[in-house]
């Protein structure tokens, strides 16, 4: 008995340790949904497309008011909680403008106002715009 409460104290112990640790990773590309204030000019959240897809329009609104949501890849180096991505210095961010997930939600376009050498927030992270062309926005962190 005695070793089975020191075995869960164990345990316990282990997850309390590790909670809100994130997992650092590098990737050549991966698919992100990110998530754009309704002003337009900041993207408040990068998340996992493949953990976000199945949740559904209704979630994604819910949990994220007042938002936009547009398809992004990521190249490089990041680190996850959860489904929310942090990308790490040098790190490639794509925003393709022209892809809102929900169209009637849209405050991105191809006109968007960003030149190269402007900086840019990404959730927690700022970066500064590579390239703005047509329907694409890439950022470097």
């Amino acid at each position: 008995m005695v070793f089975l409460v020191k075995t869960i104290s164990f345990i316990l112990l282990l997850a309390v340790q590790w909670t809100g640790h994130g997992q650092t990773l590098t990737t050549k590309e991966v698919k992100i949904l990110l998530v754009v204030e309704s002003t337009g000019q900041k993207v408040s959240h990068l998340l996992m497309f493949e953990q976000v897809e199945g949740k559904g329009k209704a979630y994604l609104v819910e949990k994220y008011r007042n938002s936009s949501f547009y398809v992004g890849l990521l190249k490089g180096t990041y680190e996850i909680y959860g489904d929310v991505v942090t990308p790490k210095k040098n790190t490639t961010v794509i925003i393709y403008t022209d892809r809102e997930l929900f169209l009637d939600r849209k405050t991105m376009g191809p006109a968007s106002p960003w030149a190269p050498g402007d900086l840019f927030k990404l959730g927690k992270e700022t970066g500064k715009v590579v390239s703005n062309s047509k329907g694409e926005l890439i950022i470097k962190t």
